[in-house]
């Protein structure tokens, strides 16, 4: 039956719109899309990613030093200075630009929904 379903899909949608989409989103699966992306996110940011690069924190505090030194050379005093939280907000807008496409990456929504809970994260110790 699941091979039905896709194929019924596929005749509906451009074939371009289920790109990087698993199949248990759809198929099968016991969890809704927004359960699946938010159990991914989590996966995301308390996983191997983290072993592969660093703590996010200290990630995202170098990040904002090094934007905050480019527009204070840009722009000079007028230039704000950046926290971790708003680098966490700029890659959630990064990935909802991704989206403006018709093109369905799943990853787009499953790291938006990381930096956002990341972003929280920042606001409430202020040493991320």
């Amino acid at each position: 039956m699941q091979g039905n379903i896709l194929v019924l899909l596929t005749e509906y949608l451009p074939d371009t719109q289920l790109t990087g989409l698993r199949p248990s989103l759809f198929f099968g699966g016991k969890m809704s899309v927004r359960e699946t992306i938010l159990k991914d996110a989590i996966g995301l940011t308390t996983g191997e990613r983290e072993a592969t690069y660093g703590p996010v924190e200290n990630n995202l505090k170098n990040c904002a030093a090094l934007v905050t030194a480019y527009l204070d050379g840009k722009y000079g005093a007028d230039a704000p200075t950046l926290i971790s939280e708003d680098i966490a907000w700029i890659m959630v807008l990064i990935k909802m630009v991704r989206t403006f496409n018709n093109d369905m990456h799943e990853d787009n929504y499953v790291d938006a929904a990381a930096y956002a809970a990341i972003a929280a994260q920042c606001r409430v110790h202020e040493d991320c």
